[in-house]
């Protein structure tokens, strides 16, 4: 029997990831690439072309971006992501290798779908729900609302042209649902738990850890909360902030002395292990916050608000600690650090993993991937 065809729009490779995203992406890629004939068209850092792999140059232009904001008012995330040379491939491509399902990831990628007349079948990758954020009010500040222009319309028109809609929380996949879209499916994060053991012991230093990319504005958001209002209220019990991930460039105006910074680990689960607290202060947004299902693996303890909770739905003093304010954090942290949740910590940290492998096991993603596809 002939295998069908899939062709793949993806914004960065699936095939050398360095993140989470570029991880959940390979997990989808590696899952079908067996069972149908593949191919890739991806930007990258370089033009390049293979049998499978088709990687477009992403060439950045700020002016061209306020033009199109200016004149046309479209979003600058869409411009970054468009280019006459990925839309020439992929019409070359759609001719000459008539793929049976157009995988689509993210809606940045779907402007180039939206207005095609083809007879494949449209999947549709929405990693964070535009619709979701507008309707929770979960997106940030005005400039924020400004960068983010017309993509709650651009996500209507493309559930609508989707034949099947793939949501990261099973909250999103309700939301779509109620609104009236009927193929909607929830593929999360798949998560490796041998990779992320079980293995955290309480350290003698008192660190609070945040762990993200800070060009992602929820996480310099939720830096900007830490530094201005949680750790000073506990520098009488001489605790420190680890601040690890990506681009801290974008937050260097913030640090100060009680804050250490490593850019760019290898690996984080040194960082969980050595860790007191895991937190997460996420005020905006939607998704899935992979970091808090490694860290609650990892037995972490976690403290975080209800917009991190998203998706994973851990319930509060069972499996985390839920706060929505500067005095939840700050007193929960202080009673972390104080040792008067000790006799029920080690419970909550094992709740939190075990919901995370009943819900988010790399082997359990896989069959979801498998079925529905399907």
């Amino acid at each position: 029997m002939n295998k069908k065809k899939i062709l793949f729009l993806f914004y960065r490779s699936p095939l050398d990831f360095k993140t989470s995203n570029d991880q959940r992406q390979n997990l989808i890629y590696s899952t079908l690439k067996d069972n149908f004939k593949v191919k890739i068209l991806t930007f990258g850092n370089q033009d390049l072309k293979s049998e499978e792999l088709n990687v477009v140059l992403l060439r950045k232009s700020n002016t061209e971006k306020l033009f199109k904001f200016l004149f046309r008012l479209q979003s600058p995330r869409l411009t970054h992501y468009f280019s006459q040379e990925f839309k020439k491939l992929f019409e070359e491509l759609l001719i000459n290798f008539k793929p049976d399902f157009i995988y689509v990831e993210h809606l940045l990628m779907m402007q180039y779908v939206i207005n095609l007349k083809t007879d494949s079948k449209i999947i549709f990758f929405n990693d964070e729900s535009n619709l979701y954020i507008k309707e929770k009010n979960l997106r940030g500040n005005y400039y924020q609302k400004l960068r983010n222009t017309g993509l709650a319309k651009l996500e209507t028109e493309a559930c609508k042209k989707a034949g099947v809609v793939l949501t990261i929380t099973e909250d999103e996949e309700n939301f779509l649902r109620q609104k009236g879209y009927k193929n909607v499916f929830t593929i999360p994060y798949g998560i490796d738990k041998d990779y992320f053991e079980f293995n955290w012991k309480k350290p003698e230093e008192k660190t609070i850890m945040f762990l993200g990319d800070f060009s992602h504005y929820p996480n310099r958001e939720a830096i900007r909360f830490l530094i201005n209002h949680i750790i000073p209220d506990l520098s009488d019990i001489g605790v420190t902030l680890k601040v690890v991930g990506r681009n801290t460039d974008c937050i260097k105006n913030l640090l100060s002395g009680s804050v250490k910074v490593f850019e760019n680990v290898s690996e984080v689960r040194s960082y969980l292990y050595n860790s007191s607290v895991f937190v997460a202060p996420i005020f905006t947004g939607a998704g899935l916050r992979v970091k808090i299902l490694e860290a609650a693996l990892c037995g972490v303890p976690l403290v975080i608000s209800p917009a991190a909770n998203l998706g994973i739905n851990f319930v509060d003093k069972e499996e985390a600690f839920i706060c929505n304010s500067k005095l939840e954090f700050n007193e929960v942290l202080r009673n972390l650090f104080t040792s008067k949740y000790d006799d029920k910590l080690d419970l909550m940290r094992l709740n939190a993993r075990n919901k995370i492998i009943s819900k988010f096991d790399e082997r359990i993603v896989k069959e979801k991937i498998i079925s529905v596809f399907n």
